[in-house]
């Protein structure tokens, strides 16, 4: 357990190995590899879904090449722009003359992929089906994507005027569901996506899966580096940044117990700071995602906060976090276990319990403010991109 190994490197005396130790296991998350296997025809989307996924436009650099004619020959990795070890791999057709059907586990390297998504923007053909149920074999996890969706809901408006969005995607849904019970795979759920609306359809449910699917030892790495926000991706990133905290605040309660008076002062607000700025990210609540949020919505950055009742000033500068914060009662959520946390590792010491604390309070409250935010943005982004406004500009 990790804070077993925080008290004994402190017991053993060495304040500067505990602090190294702690520092790691903060940014561990970016060292555990997730590999996301990407299959489908093509013309199916997986170009599109690896962008989409990895928040890039088909003209931005690294973004995987979109409506060209399947050339495909090894499997090819797209790494995530906010974390290197987070991978979709573009696999080779199967059943083709380079990767028969007999072989092609073995020769994409099936151990290597935590799960597969399988993509059509049809219906799945034979292949498909019988990839799905080799992986689900073998004891791995796979998700069938129906691509494209908005597409479908055009040509239906356009052929059924009387037709509504909910319709065609009911209609849709049913006859993919009907085929896959068909081909003896149950309890089996197709997400209906498109990969020009992350908030739309299925997507927002799909993210919520995919990350619940992934081993333990994955689920902070894949969390923390999504980027498409729904209520319950926002909810699970909280989760993880208030786990971060003790860890965070074991730094600053180090710095507490070196004999550099009035420093530890100064190093809590600057790891409280960067912390902030870290969950800004998160939450996309940094500059240049409210511009990217804003820019999307017609909106500027001062427009969009001011529609949600934000302090002017609140969200561009940690600093007007940390003064808001002391000027009002710490709500001190789940203080206990922080201090039992302290309590246990640096026993009664009171300038490493007084850092400690601090930094929880500060850190604590910080989120508080920031989820809330972060929450109602998206809310209103959603809102927008659904909108019957947004989908008939596709």
């Amino acid at each position: 357990m990790e804070i077993e190994s925080y008290k004994k490197a402190y017991e053993k005396g060495d304040i500067l190995k505990l602090k190294r130790h702690v520092e790691e296991d903060i940014t561990k998350w970016r060292n555990v590899p997730v590999n996301i296997a990407i299959t489908g025809n093509s013309g199916a989307g997986k170009s599109s879904f690896i962008n989409s996924f990895r928040g890039l436009k088909a003209n931005c650099e690294g973004a995987a090449k979109v409506g060209v004619e399947e050339t495909t020959i090894l499997p090819t990795k797209y790494v995530h722009p906010v974390n290197d070890n987070l991978a979709l791999w573009d696999l080779p057709g199967l059943g083709t003359q380079n990767f028969p059907k007999r072989t092609y586990l073995q020769d994409v390297k099936f151990d290597k992929y935590d799960f597969f998504l399988i993509i059509t923007a049809t219906r799945f053909t034979e292949n498909d089906l019988w990839l799905a149920k080799e992986v689900e074999k073998r004891g791995k996890k796979f998700f069938f994507i129906r691509s494209k969706m908005s597409i479908d809901v055009q040509n239906d408006l356009y052929d059924n005027p009387k037709n509504s969005k909910d319709d065609t995607v009911s209609r849709v849904r049913e006859a993919m569901e009907n085929y896959i019970e068909k081909e003896e795979l149950t309890n089996v759920k197709v997400f209906l996506i498109d990969n020009h609306c992350p908030c739309d359809y299925d997507y927002p449910d799909f993210l919520d899966k995919m990350i619940d699917a992934v081993p333990q030892i994955k689920h902070e790495a894949i969390t923390l580096t999504v980027t498409h926000l729904t209520e319950k991706v926002i909810k699970k990133k909280e989760d993880l940044m208030r786990e971060r905290m003790y860890k965070v605040a074991i730094c600053s309660a180090v710095e507490g117990i070196l004999p550099l008076p009035g420093m530890n002062i100064v190093v809590d607000a600057v790891l409280i700071q960067n912390e902030i700025n870290f969950y800004k990210k998160q939450l996309r609540l940094d500059d240049a995602s409210l511009q990217e949020i804003a820019r999307s919505m017609n909106k500027t950055t001062d427009e969009l906060t001011a529609s949600i009742n934000v302090e002017k000033g609140l969200l561009k500068d940690p600093a007007k976090i940390l003064v808001q914060i002391m000027k009002e009662h710490f709500t001190r959520k789940g203080a206990s276990f922080f201090a039992s946390v302290a309590f246990s590792i640096f026993g009664g010491l009171t300038a490493a319990g007084t850092s400690y604390m601090r930094t929880v309070d500060f850190l604590s409250n910080s989120l508080d403010k920031l989820v809330p935010i972060a929450i109602e943005i998206n809310r209103l982004f959603i809102q927008e991109l659904t909108s019957s406004t947004f989908l008939s500009k596709l």
